[in-house]
């Protein structure tokens, strides 16, 4: 079953084309990644596909899915970690953002903290 479905998605800044004439197909229940050299496109892309960035043309598909950004997982190749925050306060944050319940949140980061320690 297709989960994501991409056509032609093209992004152009200036006469600068960053995405040109992008297109694939994801099946439900993967995990893919975009790999390349700096400059490929690949944030660019990641942008479009989660709606933060318009692209000049092509489409994103998303059968069944009211609100893409729900329903993508990005992990960057090198993740940014706030110094002035805790680990707990950190893993709260990130339940807070993916909508857990704000009573639940420090319990249930406190938990997988926990259950992860070494």
């Amino acid at each position: 079953m297709i989960s994501l479905q991409v056509e032609n998605l093209t992004k152009q800044f200036g006469n600068q084309k960053v995405v040109d004439n992008l297109s694939f197909e994801l099946q439900q229940n993967t995990a893919t990644a975009l790999i390349g050299p700096n400059g490929a496109g690949k944030t660019t892309t990641l942008s479009m596909l989660t709606g933060l960035l318009n692209p000049s043309k092509g489409t994103v598909l998303m059968p069944d899915v009211k609100d893409i950004r729900k329903a993508i997982g990005f992990l960057p190749q090198y993740p940014q970690y706030f110094s002035w925050m805790t680990a707990l306060e950190y893993v709260e944050m990130a339940a807070r953002l993916s909508e857990v319940p704000a009573k639940e949140a420090k319990p249930v980061s406190y938990t997988h903290l926990r259950a992860h320690e070494t």
